[in-house]
């Protein structure tokens, strides 16, 4: 333009003037009879003081000292130019040149003031060209109090210029140009004017009107001006037709302004607005070559004049394209400081705003296109970019407001149709959105772009219609022939990865990757990846994410991140990979390592403040502070310090919990704020849940709780609480089943451990004491190292054991109280080892819960003294039970052996009887014989057969009924015994096999299998390393010092109760049927006294009290007797 650099074509016109004093590139100026000779071509060697010594001795005419103020003009030399000029208009000089016309003796006086006003004529041109010249170096000068100098300066000669003539043509064209400087185009237009009506063809006045018409955007109008000028004076300098390029190009007519750019450089190779005019128009083709094409030629530029605004800013633009966002930024910062126009200054701040975008630094970016538009309204692309950053912050009236002025410069730009079509519909402006939408498809019919576009609008509103609409693009691009752009191939992928269509999402973001890298250029192993592509890269890995594949996940986000060392967002998922992978130390690092790159980054500040939400809570509130001390509208941060706020208040004691309830009602303001803002925040109203639940709402918590599950599963915090609210209504059933299914829906928000710790407590209080057992020795399986999971699990064991020596002794078996005798072994164990192992640590929580120990250890030791008389007891009645059962097996064999002797008797007495038989008819035959015919002998041996036969019938029988009636009511009553007995040893081996199921944890990796094959086996306490777990209070009850004084009895063995055991051993009878009545704990006399274990409702349990055991089935585990209603490790 104009007033960033016109001014020497004002000076060179003015310099045409004394034309015939050069004669081809040399200058004679009159020295006495004799000329000094100065030729152009080495007027740098010449000295400038003997110049104008030379011309003011000789009194050489103005038009003269201004030519050569012209040379030096042409050769840069600004500063011998103004020591020509000034010196011409000097005090000095003006006096000489007046003496010298009043000194003429010839002139007459007519002649005299004719010579008068030549050389006032001549003056004011001088003082217009120096006023010009000055005006021109402010343009340049980045310094505003130079600059403010500079202008001062340029005013004072104009005014004296206008005093000597106030309508001379060229003072209003110096006046004209100084309201351009100023930005009042209507006030230079009135000056030019004024110029040309009295000399229409004066080329300073209509270059002044060419300017103003092109800043108000008429740019038809403008190149009439720049074609006016150049038929006036076809030779004129270059920069005419820089202004006929420039306003080719607004027009669109880029062949006619990229030849109007090509014919200036052919006049003049060193023009830098025609360079970047061609530079301009090379980026705008969006071609890997044309971008090649104009950094060439901007470098070029470059090369001429470092500090240019224009090609630096178009540097930094290209810059930009090639993902190199950091020299983008040194590009635009160092084009705004020397830039002194308000809209390059604007082109400079858009461009450093769209690299910091491109990176996700929006509060940067937002700021850098908030001054963009600022600096100059007009600026619509750093307008539409505000716009976006609106929308990233949800501030939709604002973002609309921006689109709806970009939408009105440019009616035709799609993205700014598609993107107000989008915010219509999603402020309910279906209609309008409908309407902006389809215009675009309507004067786009033939650019698939537009179904890109449709597409993404469809996105969050329907999937399978957007879906289609990337389908009908990606038709259009191959009908076209047309490679399909990456871009769409990555939107594509990231919506298949939305409707879980894992396979079609990689494969097409794998096909974004390939065409992203060929874009980037045209060897992909050699070129450097955009930072578009490390985005879909980025996407992929997200992929994999989703699929389970962590590792291979981050592999590629490391890849990315080695690519691009401030790609923020991969820095992030690696650190919530590590985390996930319960790698805390890996997953700081990479936090850190993001607030390092940018350390306004929210995002970043929150995964840290969640991070250490699970080791130091102290440290996640600051996190949560930091936040919102730069955004207290951040809802996320908010809902998060509420909750680490209320999780820090239960680690307090009771005591100073009544003093901090003050602070515990800001928190629950904290989440009514959040609800206040947004009425539907599930995670605010799991909030308020909480803090019911804390002040004993217990049943208004439980509504809330329960209308949340129903209106969004996802809310995993809801249901985890609803688990904590039918715990303290005492429904167990449910509360475990809530448990269970947050632990199976969301694996990945919930630690185990804690989980199996709170199924733990609610068994215990449901009084399933082997099913808390199993669930802590599943939870030790994964923490071993855990203080508080070995404790409750000694306290369960001790109550095991206690329930079963306060059973009747008809209840009770031997394998039973073996059992019992070995959890209190374990008990025992565990309670010693904690001791030694807490003693080491030394900190004060551990020393009160090494006191606890300490008292469960000796109640152990004093009730295994105790058990071992029931042992005793139990096991001489066992003995007895075999005796019996042996005795009844041996008395069995006898009656066998009995039967057997009885039979083989009865068997030779038949068989003698059947021989003497025999023998008598073998001798009555032969009697017979010889008195009878044979006939008769045959009749009388048939006879004789039939009679021995009845008789034998009657004969068996007889002797085996009498003989076997005794055998076999021995043998049935042998075998009832014998059956009695091996039904006892098989429910003994079932019980046994029980008792090993309940000890195995069933599919964890670590088995009880040393239990299995031994049953006296104790439970393996695995070393605990000293200082690696600390003792938490919040799931640790306090140990009672006091001990109950209302306990007078305890589950050990009175003298009373024990004699009568002695006498029952020596089988003599007692007062009491002991098998019956006689029950463990009523004694009169006191051996030990259990700690009491303050209950939920706050009550005190007498543990040594046997009897109040049986009947209160109200047990607490002691880690967790303060139940506490977690809030969401998500929160927001």
């Amino acid at each position: 333009s104009v007033s960033e650099g016109r001014l020497p074509i004002f000076l060179e016109k003015i310099g045409k003037i004394g034309k015939n004093k050069m004669e081809v590139g040399k200058i004679f100026i009159p020295a006495g009879e004799c000329a000094v000779e100065i030729d152009l071509q080495r007027l740098g060697e010449y000295n400038v003081v003997d110049i104008r010594d030379t011309l003011a001795s000789e009194l050489i005419p103005l038009e003269t000292w201004h030519q050569i103020a012209v040379e030096y003009y042409k050769r840069g030399r600004t500063k011998n130019v103004k020591e020509i000029l000034e010196y011409s208009i000097s005090e000095d000089a003006q006096e000489a040149f007046e003496n010298h016309i009043k000194d003429d003796q010839e002139a007459t006086a007519e002649k005299k003031e004719q010579l008068q006003n030549n050389l006032n004529e001549k003056r004011v041109k001088i003082m217009v060209s120096l006023a010009a010249l000055e005006i021109g170096e402010a343009l340049k000068d980045s310094d505003s109090e130079k600059r403010k100098e500079k202008l001062m300066k340029a005013i004072g000669i104009q005014n004296e210029a206008t005093g000597i003539i106030h309508t001379h043509p060229l003072v209003s064209v110096c006046r004209g140009l100084h309201k351009i400087v100023e930005r009042k185009m209507n006030e230079a237009i009135s000056d030019f004017r004024n110029t040309l009506i009295v000399d229409r063809s004066n080329i300073p006045a209509i270059l002044g009107m060419a300017n103003v018409s092109f800043h108000n955007g008429k740019y038809a109008e403008a190149l009439g001006y720049y074609r006016k000028v150049l038929n006036i004076n076809p030779s004129c300098p270059p920069a005419v037709r820089v202004g006929i390029g420039l306003c080719n190009f607004r027009l669109g007519r880029l062949e006619k302004a990229k030849a109007a750019f090509d014919r200036v450089l052919s006049l003049d190779s060193s023009n830098i607005e025609a360079l970047t005019g061609l530079a301009t128009m090379k980026m705008n083709e969006k071609t890997r070559e044309g971008i090649a094409e104009a950094l060439k030629l901007l470098k070029r530029a470059y090369s001429l004049n470092a500090v240019h605004p224009g090609t630096l800013n178009l540097l930094a633009e290209v810059n930009f394209y090639r993902g190199k966002y950091a020299l983008t930024v040194d590009l635009a910062k160092k084009a705004f400081k020397y830039s002194n126009s308000q809209r390059a200054k604007a082109e400079s701040f858009y461009q450093i705003g769209r690299a910091y975008h491109a990176q996700d630094y929006l509060n940067k970016a937002e700021q850098s296109y908030f001054e963009a538009v600022k600096l100059y309204p007009g600026h619509h692309m750093a307008r539409f970019g505000l716009g976006q950053m609106h929308i990233s912050k949800g501030d939709l009236t604002a973002a609309i407001e921006c689109m709806q002025k970009v939408y009105k410069a440019y009616p035709q730009n799609h993205h700014a149709i598609r993107i107000l079509g989008s915010l219509y519909m999603r402020t309910g402006k279906l209609v309008d959105g409908q309407r902006l939408l389809k215009k675009a498809l309507k004067y786009f019919h033939d650019d698939p772009s537009i179904y890109v576009e449709l597409g993404e609008s469809y996105e969050r509103m329907d999937s399978k219609i957007a879906y289609e609409n990337y389908n009908k693009a990606v038709e259009m691009y191959h009908k076209q022939k047309k490679a399909v752009p990456y871009q769409l191939w990555n939107n594509i992928g990231v919506l298949c990865m939305m409707r879980g269509e894992v396979e079609r999402a990689e494969k097409a973001l794998k096909k974004a990757v390939k065409l992203g890298t060929i874009e980037a250029g045209n060897d992909p192993k050699k070129s450097e990846v955009s930072v578009k592509t490390a985005s879909i890269l980025y996407n992929i890995a997200i992929l994999y994410e989703k699929q389970g594949k962590s590792e291979k996940a981050s592999d590629l986000h490391k890849s990315i991140v080695k690519k691009f060392p401030r790609y923020i967002d991969s820095y992030l998922r690696l650190g919530c990979i590590a985390k996930a992978a319960n790698d805390f130390e890996e997953a700081e690092q990479m936090f850190k390592k993001a607030l390092e790159l940018d350390k306004n980054n929210d995002h970043a500040q929150c995964l840290l403040g969640d991070l250490y939400a699970t080791t130091d809570l102290k440290k996640a509130e600051q996190c949560f502070k930091d936040v919102l001390n730069k955004n207290q509208k951040d809802a996320y941060a908010k809902l998060a310090l509420a909750d680490i706020q209320y999780r820090l208040f239960q680690t307090l004691e009771t005591t100073k919990k009544q003093k901090q309830v003050g602070e515990i009602k800001k928190v629950q303001e904290k989440y009514e704020d959040v609800l206040r803002e947004d009425s539907h925040n599930l995670y605010a109203v799991n909030g308020i849940g909480v803090m019911l639940a804390l002040f004993k709402r217990v049943k208004e918590a439980k509504n809330i709780f329960t209308q949340i599950r129903d209106a969004d599963k996802n809310v995993s915090a809801a249901l985890f609480n609803l688990g904590h609210v039918y715990a303290e209504l005492d429904q167990f059933p449910n509360a475990i089943a809530a448990y269970t299914h947050a632990l199976e829906e969301f694996p990945q928000r919930f630690d185990r451990v804690e989980v199996l710790k709170y199924i733990a407590r609610t068994y215990y209080n449901a009084d399933e004491l082997q099913k808390a057992k199993r669930a802590l020795v599943k939870a030790l399986h994964m923490c071993p190292t855990s203080t508080e999971l070995w404790f409750n699990l000694g306290l369960s064991l001790e109550h095991l054991a206690i329930n079963t020596l306060s059973q009747k002794s008809s209840q009770r078996t031997l394998k039973s109280v073996k059992r019992a005798f070995r959890e209190l072994r374990q008990a025992t164990d565990i309670y010693n080892q904690l001791q030694r192992q807490l003693d080491e640590e030394g900190s004060e929580k551990s020393m009160k819960l090494k006191d606890r120990c300490k008292s469960h250890f000796n109640f152990c030791k004093d009730v295994q003294k105790s058990a071992e008389k029931h042992l005793d007891y139990e096991e001489m009645q066992e003995r007895k039970r075999q005796k019996n059962a042996e005795d009844l097996v041996r008395r069995a064999e006898e009656m066998r052996k009995l039967e057997e002797e009885n039979r083989r008797l009865e068997q030779e007495r038949i068989e003698e009887e059947r021989r003497r038989l025999d023998e008598k008819i073998r001798e009555e035959n032969s009697r017979f014989i010889e008195g009878n015919t044979q006939e008769d002998v045959e009749n009388a041996e048939a006879a004789d057969e039939k009679k021995d036969e009845d008789e034998k019938v009657k004969v068996e029988p007889q002797a085996e009924k009498e003989n076997t009636e005794v055998v076999d009511e021995k043998v049935v009553e042998n075998e009832t015994a014998v059956e009695d007995v091996e039904e006892k040893q098989n429910d003994a081996m079932e019980e046994t096999n029980m008792d090993i199921e309940e000890s195995n944890p069933g599919n964890e990796d670590v088995s009880m299998e040393a239990e299995a094959e031994d049953e006296e086996e104790e439970l393996e306490i695995k070393p605990i390393s000293s200082g690696v777990v600390g003792v938490s209070d919040t799931n640790l009850a306090e140990t009672s010092d006091k001990k109950d004084e209302n306990s007078e009895e305890n589950v050990l063995e009175t003298e009373s109760s024990t004699s009568k055991l002695e006498k029952e051993a020596k089988g003599e009878e007692t007062s009491e049927n002991v098998d019956a009545k006689e029950s463990m704990g009523q004694g009169d006399e006191k051996t030990s006294e259990a700690p009491s274990e303050p209950n939920q409702t706050g009550r005190k349990r007498n543990a040594a009290d046997p009897s109040e055991e049986v009947q209160s089935k109200k047990r607490r585990i002691d880690s967790t007797e303060n139940k506490s209603i977690e809030g969401s490790e998500e929160t927001g």
